[in-house]
């Protein structure tokens, strides 16, 4: 372990020293990145060593270019819809043009 004065702070105190919300605090807890003192009440964080780096993460270098790819590939298939959506509504613009009668109103006119 390092070699840190301990400082020890409940979890309100840690997030108002380390600018994070209580919620990263204890989610840094539950992954290990600040120790903890179960003993004390309320529970007491060291913040001696500030937040300590996520030893043994995933290398997340690929899965991010990864996922750039397909969200390329999804806002290219949107684009697409988006073009053939525009489309449809135009040409059924053309189709029930002002004024066309409706194919269950044939009977308004007076040809049936």
């Amino acid at each position: 372990m390092t070699n840190h004065e301990a400082i020890w702070l409940t979890v309100a105190q840690a997030a108002d020293r380390l600018q994070r919300s209580q919620r990263t605090v204890r989610r840094y807890i539950g992954i290990g990145r600040l120790p903890i003192d179960r003993t004390r009440t309320p529970f007491c964080v060291d913040i001696g060593g500030e937040v300590l780096p996520q030893a043994g993460g995933p290398d997340t270098t690929g899965e991010v270019a990864r996922l750039q790819e397909l969200l390329d590939e999804v806002r290219g298939e949107r684009d697409y819809l988006r073009q053939a959506l525009a489309t449809a509504l135009s040409t059924r613009k053309l189709i029930a043009a002002p004024g066309a009668r409706r194919w269950w109103e044939f009977w308004r006119s007076g040809d049936g």
